[in-house]
């Protein structure tokens, strides 16, 4: 049932690499650490994700000549675009950033209608989880990013979730589904593949991951891109 959507989502969401040192080694690799995607196509290619995916753990948003993503244009080929953020807002843990010329080749996803989805609505996500241990290539860097799907419902529709101090009044989706680390910042999308939520994390039970997610919703997305002057693809009939 989600065969269709996830062939539009596959030239829209990409994995986010950072540049990090290699383990045991003084040198830099590129490691995945989440997922974005697409939200504009032109001028200038731009890309959401959530804000903690590009900031370090101090809050400060990586320097931008160490990020970089990959987008994936068929099976056998991948290619690394550079990376300008744009906007972060830390309250919404938002952001959005432009590509380098090597993303222009992508589809921006369209997002529904801004309300609030019933208790029992079947989503998806899709994005790439991140390997418990670093694949390397021989020359240092990750080898492989792997793009995989997540289904599930939402279960509340207005669930408050302590994650930090600045988004602890931020309402949120609860989605039991499968959320594994690396689906920061994955699209969240209804039946017909329309955009409803930003995949933002998970709670954990001792080493287990949880079977249930915590999401933007998209009204928060939306008001979020209109607050900034962003233009985004609404579907008036969602």
């Amino acid at each position: 049932m989600w065969q269709k959507a996830c062939k539009w989502f596959s030239y829209s969401v990409q994995a986010i690499l950072l540049k990090t040192a290699k383990p045991g080694d003084r040198g830099l690799i590129w490691q995945n650490i989440g997922t974005s995607f697409a939200i504009k196509r032109k001028p200038n290619p731009l890309f959401i994700t959530n804000a903690h995916v590009i900031c370090s753990d101090n809050g400060e948003p990586y320097d931008n000549k160490n990020l970089a993503f990959v987008t994936h244009l068929s099976s056998d080929k991948a290619v690394v675009c550079g990376i300008s953020i744009k906007i972060i807002e830390k309250t919404l843990d938002i952001a959005v950033f432009e590509a380098s010329k090597e993303g222009e080749d992508i589809l921006p996803v369209r997002f529904a209608d801004p309300t609030v989805l019933q208790i029992g609505t079947s989503v998806a996500s899709i994005g790439f989880p991140i390997p418990k241990d670093p694949i390397l290539t021989p020359t240092g860097g990750q080898l492989t990013t792997n793009r995989r799907l997540a289904t599930g419902f939402i279960s509340s529709n207005e669930c408050l979730v302590k994650f930090d101090q600045l988004t602890r009044a931020l309402k949120h989706y609860e989605i039991n589904m499968f959320s594994y680390p690396g689906l920061s910042g994955a699209p969240v999308f209804d039946i017909n593949g329309f955009v409803v939520g930003i995949n933002r994390g998970s709670r954990l039970f001792e080493t287990n991951i949880a079977a249930y997610g915590y999401a933007i919703r998209g009204h928060e997305i939306i008001m979020c891109m209109e607050k900034n002057g962003i233009e985004i693809e609404v579907n008036p009939n969602s």
